[in-house]
């Protein structure tokens, strides 16, 4: 078994069945599908739509030393639209919706620390992104691509200490970007790829006049993700005609995975 193959075994199993900021999604997608439902294979443009979900286990935001983030997870559904150019290169917008999940503590009076949660709504989210293929040798590609992202909820549920807080109001904001350069080599119908990425990620809590939930008062702003640089290791199925389907596992700088899908036109 060759390196390729042993990388694609690896990425696999690891793309589907591990639990670990933003999709990074196959190196070779602009060229994996390459008939569609309508416009011909040597067409110089085309469209994609699809369906992606990122599930964050955790951010790995970080404050100060008088807010400590224990964790920020955060749900994604979106759909997609891609606009494909010489089968090399990717424009596409996401619309969907998100919540959110944290739980951290803040220091307030005499060194005591106060532990607060909260759940989100669902409430819109959109991104927008850029892949382009740089090389290409026979099955393996490599690309360099970037993403951004906005979110937004308000609270569902507000506990300090594991009590609900009544009369709440508030909720989060999440924005973020990265760039990312990835290889993958085609095994038949799968392409497994490896990829690394930078990613800066930053966020706003913020609550109802009144209602402490950090050591300055009612918001906590400027969070962060700790860690920049991370990876992502996935693979996608497809027979080249019509449909892709892509697992992804993304790792060091964020804890997620993203299950997606897309139709050719």
């Amino acid at each position: 078994m060759n390196i390729f193959h042993k990388m694609g075994c690896l990425c696999f199993i690891l793309g589907w069945g591990a639990l670990y900021a933003l999709p990074v999604n196959n190196p070779a997608s602009p060229k994996i599908v390459e008939e569609g439902f309508f416009l011909s294979p040597g067409s110089s443009w085309s469209v994609r739509a699809g369906y992606e979900g990122s599930f964050v286990l955790d951010y790995h935001l970080k404050k100060d030393i008088k807010n400590k983030i224990d964790s920020f997870h955060q749900d994604t559904q979106a759909g997609s639209v891609t606009l494909n150019f010489l089968n090399r290169c990717d424009v596409y917008g996401l619309l969907g919706a998100s919540r959110a999940k944290a739980r951290y503590r803040y220091e307030g009076l005499e060194n005591m620390y106060t532990l607060v949660e909260f759940e989100s709504h669902y409430q819109f989210s959109w991104g927008a992104g850029i892949k382009a293929i740089l090389f290409d040798w026979g099955k393996t590609n490599l690309e360099m691509g970037g993403r951004y992202f906005r979110s937004r909820g308000d609270f569902e549920s507000l506990d300090k200490n594991g009590t609900p807080v009544s009369d709440f109001g508030g909720g989060y904001h999440l924005r973020g970007w990265q760039i990312d350069l990835g290889i993958s080599y085609k095994m038949d119908i799968f392409v497994p790829y490896i990829a690394a990425k930078y990613s800066r990620i930053q966020s706003t809590i913020h609550a109802k006049h009144g209602i402490d939930i950090s050591s300055s008062g009612n918001k906590l702003s400027h969070l962060e993700n700790k860690r920049k640089y991370g990876m992502a290791l996935g693979c996608s199925l497809s027979t080249g005609k019509l449909f892709v389907l892509t697992a992804e596992a993304r790792l060091i700088d964020e804890e997620a995975f993203t299950i997606s899908g897309e139709i050719k036109f």
